[in-house]
């Protein structure tokens, strides 16, 4: 039904795998499907989800402006082990054995194949000179391991996939700091579209500088093979962003001088501010 559905325009990668994924110039007004065998995809729904049950109730706070970049070490640090023992909600792998039983027809489509090998992160971070994949992990787990594997992380993201999607509490459509998978290489934020709040905002600059395609490319400095980026260091200035706000007149035209305070007319200003790496992020407020 799929090949019938989408025809020439479905990207089949042939029974070959990857070493290195297609540019995306190669791959404009194609279909690619990412996901992991049935058999695989079966299984780890079967497996209970912890984190539903330890994170039901809890508040959220990130649609608070706050720091851009919160210190995640100190409030996860305490938890990190335990929680990286849980399963996570999708992409468990087996191994190779599932394959074997796989139509070849069916595997023959999947272009980019969700896997997560067992074991912890290290296991999960390992990068197979010999092919690429695609590795999904939640808000949560993900902001635990870039306190520890910030550097594997980026390593990781140069050759291979990495999707991060909201912890399945938010059942306000609320949203993480999208920041924190930005600057460490992650090419899928997954987001709740439906929301609103900051995060959002963030989101909607990101790609509306590029004209709302959908597609931004990665910087070089997360890419390069000499030297792995941290987004925690402070490096040289190269670029400095000058903003002049020109004071705006006229509400008055269209509004009561005591529209907004009934003993006092309003003193308007304006706030500009860089959503970016900890060295990077500032918010300031104009004075008149």
């Amino acid at each position: 039904m799929v090949t019938q559905t989408f025809g020439e325009i479905l990207f089949s990668p042939g029974p070959e795998c990857f070493k290195e994924f297609p540019c995306p110039e190669s791959l404009k007004r194609r279909i690619i499907i990412s996901t992991k065998p049935p058999k695989e995809y079966l299984e780890a729904k079967e497996v209970k989800d912890k984190e539903d049950d330890s994170q039901r109730g809890k508040a959220s706070d990130e649609e608070a402006w706050g720091n851009e970049v919160p210190d995640l070490k100190g409030s996860h640090v305490a938890n990190y082990k335990n929680d990286l023992d849980e399963e996570d909600e999708e992409d468990t792998d087996d191994g190779d054995k599932s394959q074997h039983s796989l139509a070849p027809e069916y595997k023959h489509l999947i272009g980019i194949l969700a896997r997560k090998p067992k074991g912890g992160l290290d296991a999960w971070l390992r990068v197979d000179p010999d092919k690429v994949t695609r590795l999904s992990m939640s808000e949560q787990k993900f902001e635990k391991a870039v306190v520890t594997h910030g550097k594997q992380i980026v390593r990781f993201t140069r050759r291979n996939v990495l999707r991060v999607y909201p912890k399945s509490t938010r059942f306000d459509s609320s949203n993480y700091n999208p920041l924190i998978g930005w600057m460490h290489g992650v090419q899928m934020v997954a987001f709740n579209m439906q929301g609103h709040g900051r995060s959002l905002w963030l989101m909607h600059g990101m790609f509306k500088a590029n004209g709302g395609c959908g597609y931004v490319k990665k910087p070089d400095f997360l890419l390069n093979a000499e030297e792995v980026f941290d987004p925690k260091i402070k490096l040289p200035v190269k670029t400095t962003l000058k903003v002049t706000v020109y004071m705006g007149e006229g509400w008055y035209y269209d509004f009561h001088h005591t529209h907004f305070d009934a003993y006092s007319p309003p003193d308007f200003y304006s706030r500009v501010g860089i959503a970016g790496v900890p060295a990077d992020s500032v918010m300031k407020k104009q004075r008149f």
